[in-house]
């Protein structure tokens, strides 16, 4: 497998290290029995205990509404959100609209 940088127009046989992995890295280790894994560049993630999988960070109290992700922004470093049920985005974090309704 290669991969390509469609911004750099490169390619390279080394997977690229991205900002979304450091964002979930500062969130700390995992709870025992927890894997994250991508699929389509999403991260999702595996309780192996009860055989289960779920979108929803087990490290996050707060957790995103279903359908949403957070990534960075890779031209300024900042965080904004992905509704993957309504492709779009916004950089208003959608917990807050939760918590006022």
């Amino acid at each position: 497998t290669f991969y390509m940088d469609h911004n750099s127009r490169t390619t390279s046989w080394e997977k690229p290290k991205t900002r979304t992995d450091g964002l979930y890295a500062a969130l700390g280790p995992l709870p025992d029995g927890w894997e994250m894994r991508y699929k389509n560049g999403r991260p999702f993630f595996i309780q192996h205990r009860t055989k289960t999988t779920t979108w929803h960070d087990p490290r996050q109290e707060n957790p995103l509404p279903d359908g949403w992700e957070m990534r960075i922004n890779h031209a300024d470093g900042r965080v904004f959100y992905v509704d993957h049920t309504t492709k779009s985005t916004q950089w208003e974090d959608p917990r807050l609209h939760k918590e006022s309704s």
